[in-house]
């Protein structure tokens, strides 16, 4: 990605442009999300706010692209698409200011603010935890953040990790061990 999302559909022998400029014309896209159980719905995520999703990726240079509102015009660091349903949707916004993390299950039509009392600091990424209900963790400038509760109110996650700048989490599914990537 660049401006434009680019699609390849031959092992990246070659590469198309399936959109049009998808930021506001000052930014490039930070962020990209396919669903995975639908892989024409297709989200995407800019420096500088701009949210936009597909739902016939597919068709290439003819997919068309909605541009989503309700969010903080701040930069989009991640997109999360829940496997139960392309619509189901969860946005990490970074920068200062009020709202951090986003829920949407309407495509992102509607949003809920999920900041809770997560600390005024850039969320870098998301991990929804896939096995425990309303759990989300939360990488941020200042470490890692956890809810069991949707977002009401978040505490530090585990001991140990220094405070540091955590630019993304992962979870490795067989051992349930989380991983995070910092500077």
């Amino acid at each position: 990605a660049t401006n434009h999302l680019y699609q390849s559909m031959n092992y990246a022998a070659n590469w198309t442009s399936i959109s049009p400029d998808l930021t506001a014309g000052s930014a490039t896209i930070s962020t990209i999300a396919v669903s995975p159980t639908n892989s024409n719905v297709v989200y995407t995520g800019a420096g500088d706010g701009t949210v936009e999703v597909t739902n016939n990726a597919t068709a290439g240079a003819g997919a068309a692209w909605t541009k989503l509102s309700g969010l903080p015009n701040r930069g989009i660091t991640k997109i999360v698409v829940m496997p139960d349903s392309p619509q189901d949707v969860y946005v990490a916004v970074g920068g200062f200011g009020t709202g951090h993390i986003y829920h949407s299950t309407t495509g992102g039509t509607s949003w809920t603010d999920l900041s809770g009392n997560i600390p005024n600091t850039p969320v870098n990424g998301i991990l929804v935890d896939p096995v425990l209900a309303n759990t989300i963790y939360a990488a941020t400038d200042t470490g890692v953040y956890y809810t069991v509760n949707n977002g009401a109110t978040w505490s530090v996650f585990g001991t140990g990790l220094p405070n540091v700048v955590v630019q993304d989490i992962a979870m490795y599914q067989p051992t349930r061990q989380i991983r995070v990537i910092t500077h």
